[in-house]
């Protein structure tokens, strides 16, 4: 049975700068030291203005995504007592002998209040997110690119994405032609909720054909190349929603492609020969759209 009266009652603490202070110092972050000037400078005062504006506000985007949510907490307390009977209430002359032999022995004494004990909330698990990404230096070389990444866990995360340019102009005949694609496994540190920013490296694969013709020779690739190689990368965000990520891999090119040349209305093949490369295989400069944006839940054990 619910008690008569109940007090409920919510406060708000504000931020444990302390707290910040130890995670920034865990943290391999570049800006850390210029953090922890800032917060040992405003030792009884709010320093998240200063903070706000470190880096451009990349350093605080960072802690929004990866230190506050180890921060908080919820605190309810909960407070009870039985409302006193109206018969106890009444004056003491106004009570007969029985009356007062059949009340209760505690009667009129109020329940102490009793606080209920402060629940901790588990981290919470981001699962899977997925984005969109273009990689826009192949946009800017007119072979247009759409990709799409899945992030799993904490730091791993698989991405894939598709070329295609069949570009031709007439003026004596300069072609443009590339199709292909990349899938590539990668493992993110530091230890992320799914929101694809910071560090990664990772191990790729790539396929693809192409015809270029630009000048009095041209290039045909008309069966599969390949590559593979390790990749590094970093990610940085630019709103709930956008990242950019910059990546190069080293790796080992294969495959064979055909040389010609136009004589007259005719593409004259010269020579066959074999690619071996090993070297730069891969570059981005990537847009990411994460779908859903990146959580701002709150959770994690204080």
């Amino acid at each position: 049975m619910f008690p008569d009266v109940i007090s409920v009652s919510v406060d708000t603490a504000g931020i444990d700068w302390p707290m910040l202070a130890r995670l920034v110092s865990e943290s391999d972050a570049e800006w850390r030291a210029d953090a922890l000037r800032i917060i040992g400078r405003y030792p009884a005062a709010d320093p998240s203005a200063p903070l706000r504006r470190l880096r451009g506000g990349r350093a605080w985007s960072y802690m929004l995504g990866h230190l506050f949510p180890a921060m908080r907490y919820a605190d309810c307390r909960v407070t009870f007592a039985p409302e006193p009977d109206p018969v106890v209430a009444a004056e003491p002359d106004m009570l007969t002998r029985e009356t007062a032999d059949e009340l209760p022995a505690d009667t009129g004494a109020v329940a102490e209040a009793t606080p209920v004990a402060a629940v901790t909330p588990a981290p919470c698990s981001e699962g899977v997110k997925v984005a969109l990404t273009t990689n826009m230096l192949y946009d800017a070389a007119l072979i247009p690119d759409l990709g799409v990444e899945i992030a799993f866990g904490s730091r791993w995360s698989v991405a894939a994405d598709g070329m295609y340019a069949w570009w031709s102009k007439s003026s004596r005949s300069r072609f443009w032609r590339v199709y292909g694609g990349n899938v590539e496994l990668r493992r993110w540190w530091p230890a992320g909720d799914a929101s694809l920013t910071g560090h990664h490296a990772g191990a790729y694969f790539s396929m693809l054909t192409y015809d270029f013709k630009l000048g009095r020779h041209g290039y045909l690739g008309d069966r599969w190349s390949y590559a593979a190689g390790l990749s590094y990368g970093y990610s940085v965000s630019l709103s709930r929603y956008f990242n950019i990520d910059f990546s190069v891999g080293l790796g080992y090119l294969w495959g064979k492609y055909k040389k010609y040349q136009r004589e007259d209305d005719c593409y004259v093949w010269q020579r066959t020969s074999r690619r071996h490369w090993f070297g730069p295989t891969k570059a981005g400069v990537t847009l990411v759209y994460i779908i859903g944006g990146k959580s701002m839940q709150k959770g994690g054990a204080r």
